[in-house]
């Protein structure tokens, strides 16, 4: 996947599993791998900037994710317009009860506090219960006056 850069100084930062980061325009924010595994970002569009945590699937660190909300929030002003994306946490073809219950608890904690620390954001959730979906990707740019996603489901 790959968001054509409109500016030749813009970089992509690229949060691995277990990471947080931090972009401001012109650069861009990304990661990939979300097959258990949940990624949140915090983008706010009245200040071109984002903040995006890719945290294992089945016992997210509610710490780490803490700690970027609570960040953006210490950085953004009252009237912000901002969007907050949860994705990841895909099902798969598993056909363990006890992993889909855990997948599934995973995203239920992410969105409890996704809403309890922005509740007149925008929240966007792409969560998969699909077989053929084992793993996804995404990649924010910001166009000049909003954060614009490229998101990818990939399959085995």
């Amino acid at each position: 996947m790959t968001i054509e850069r409109n500016k030749e100084s813009s970089e992509l930062v690229d949060v691995e599993q277990g990471q947080s980061g931090f972009a401001a325009a012109p650069d861009g924010i990304g990661s990939s791998g979300m097959g258990p595994c949940i990624a949140a970002a915090v983008l706010n569009h009245s200040q071109g900037k984002a903040w995006l945590v890719h945290e294992s699937g089945w016992s997210v660190n509610s710490q780490l994710l803490d700690d970027i909300f609570d960040d953006a929030r210490a950085a953004a002003a009252e009237h912000d317009k901002i969007t907050l994306w949860l994705l990841g946490a895909c099902i798969g073809d598993t056909q363990d009860p006890e992993v889909v219950e855990m997948t599934r608890a995973d995203r239920k904690m992410a969105l409890e506090r996704a809403q309890d620390r922005f509740p007149s954001a925008t929240i966007v959730t792409e969560f998969s219960d699909d077989p053929e979906v084992m793993s996804m990707s995404v990649e924010f740019e910001y166009d000049g006056s909003k954060w614009v996603e490229e998101m990818t489901r990939d399959s085995w």
